[in-house]
């Protein structure tokens, strides 16, 4: 009895005799076995009426087994069955799918994250041709001389092919000397040397063009239609945009150049203009350069002048290079930098001299001056252009150019400072000024009784610095700029008789 009741016991716990009798009970209820299971015969024989063929499942060949809704759920009690609603058997197959995504990831092997300290260099050069360097005799190369475009009223040179510069303080003249050259070039006649008329392509940014350089170069005695400006670039759809210094606008100003080989000169009014429309810093040295050395090149390829207008800076007493404003790579790419200021010892006079030359012998500059042309003169030449002058234009527009002297100018000369005796009047001047107004004055209108005076801007500044010594002060306030000397100091040096009563 106890064996029996054993084994029994072990019938009863074993579970192919508990899967028979589930399978039995889901073909008792009408369902359908799962896919891959069997019974035994005695099993069969037990459900009555079922025969082998619908006890069995579906081989693995046949088509997909049933929906989960048709299924008896396998975890409930043998004497109810349930099947699956849409919702759940939306959750059961999501759930089933990120269970086998995670069961992915964990196959996956994982991998440390490479060392960027130990990491390979990238290799500048991916091209996998091999290159040799290429060298060639000097004496394939052909003897020229330098190409002048313009040469100063002397005979020498004044503006090579390739990139030149004009270097100069605000009210120094600059643009009064390059309009002056443009209807040289125009015409073939005036005070500058040309082989023949030429015309010139203008890029400015600053000076308006119908009320300051057209006018200025009719009363030069220039040819305005020879005179062309740069405004903009257009693509075969018609769409504009401003001309910057990108490499393709260079290319397609290239392309202009060798397309109209009449444009000898092209005149870039002013450098930091050019330089800020293309987002470009002129203190960055590369910058500067991936700008100006294409622009040299230009010059050089198609035998036209590049002409770059360009400021001072404000460190009175450096030396001239030093003087231009930013980065030194400025002036290094030029080939020839002129410098023009006024005369130290006459402000109404104007000096040319060259800063830098990497052409052969010196390059020697002139004096000259500003005098007003004739208003009826202007206007006759103005009618026989085909252009309509108003009567209001200003004279100072109506100016040209007169030669004093050809003698050479050194550097030195033009930048050393002024005589003693002409150092001593303006700052007497300076005292004068400031006595009349209480010991202090506005910047702006000290500025316009010097120029009123006679006195240029270096020789104010100079008595500025000079009288900074004994208390005078620069400050800013809502009303403007101001110079002042202190109550304390004024004192002082008014009883020390420095300002004049």
């Amino acid at each position: 009895q106890a064996s029996s009741e054993q084994v029994n016991s072990q019938q009863s716990i074993n579970p192919l005799l508990m899967k028979e009798r589930f399978y039995l009970e889901i073909l008792k209820r009408g369902g359908k076995l799962p896919p891959g299971a069997t019974l035994s015969s005695a099993a069969l024989l037990q459900a009555g009426s079922t025969t082998l063929a619908t006890a069995t499942a579906p081989p693995p060949s046949t088509p997909p087994a049933p929906s989960p809704r048709d299924r008896v759920n396998p975890y409930e009690s043998f004497g109810s069955t349930k099947t699956f609603s849409p919702e759940q058997e939306a959750l059961w197959e999501s759930n089933r799918k990120k269970r086998e995504e995670k069961e992915n990831e964990q196959e996956k092997p994982t991998r440390k994250p490479a060392n960027p300290s130990r990491s390979r260099p990238t290799p500048a050069f991916t091209d996998k041709r091999r290159r040799h360097l290429v060298s060639v005799p000097l004496d394939r190369y052909e003897m020229t001389a330098p190409v002048w475009v313009a040469r100063c009223p002397s005979g020498n040179g004044l503006l090579p092919t390739g990139l030149s510069m004009l270097v100069g303080d605000p009210g120094s003249g600059k643009s009064t000397l390059i309009r002056a050259l443009v209807s040289c070039l125009s015409t073939g006649e005036g005070i500058f040397q040309v082989d023949k008329p030429t015309s010139t392509l203008f890029l400015a940014w600053e000076d308006d063009i119908s009320s300051g350089i057209l006018p200025h170069v009719v009363a030069c005695g220039g040819d305005a239609s020879r005179v062309l400006m740069l405004r903009e670039v257009r693509d075969d759809r018609g769409e504009t945009s401003l001309w910057t210094p990108t490499p393709d606008n260079i290319e397609l100003l290239k392309e202009y150049l060798q397309a109209n080989p009449e444009v000898r000169l092209v005149v870039v009014d002013v450098l930091s203009s050019m330089l800020a429309m293309g987002g470009i810093d002129s203190a960055g040295a590369e910058e500067v350069r991936r700008v100006l050395d294409p622009l040299h090149r230009l010059g050089q390829e198609t035998g036209v002048a590049v002409l770059l207008v360009h400021h001072q800076n404000k460190r009175v007493g450096d030396k001239a290079l030093t003087r231009v404003a930013g980065s030194v790579q400025v002036t290094g790419t030029a080939r020839l930098v002129w410098l023009l200021a006024n005369d130290p010892d006459n402000p109404s006079l104007r000096k040319l001299a060259a800063v830098k030359s990497n052409l052969p012998g010196r390059s020697q500059g002139f004096t000259f001056r500003e005098i007003p042309t004739d208003r009826d003169e202007f206007f006759k030449r103005a009618q026989s252009l085909g252009l309509k002058a108003p009567e209001s234009l200003p004279e100072c527009l109506l100016r040209r150019l007169e030669v004093v002297d050809t003698a050479p100018t050194s550097v030195e000369d033009l930048l050393a400072p002024a005589s003693k005796t002409i150092q001593e009047d303006c700052e007497h001047w300076l005292k004068t000024a400031l006595n009349a107004n209480a010991g202090e004055i506005n910047s702006g209108e000290l500025k316009q009784m010097a120029i009123t005076d006679g006195i240029g801007e270096r020789l104010l500044e100079a008595a500025k610095s000079r009288l900074r010594q004994i208390g005078l002060i620069h400050y800013e306030k809502r009303s403007g700029s101001w110079w002042i000397i202190s109550s304390t100091h004024k004192e002082i040096a008014m009883a020390s008789e420095v300002f004049d009563d």
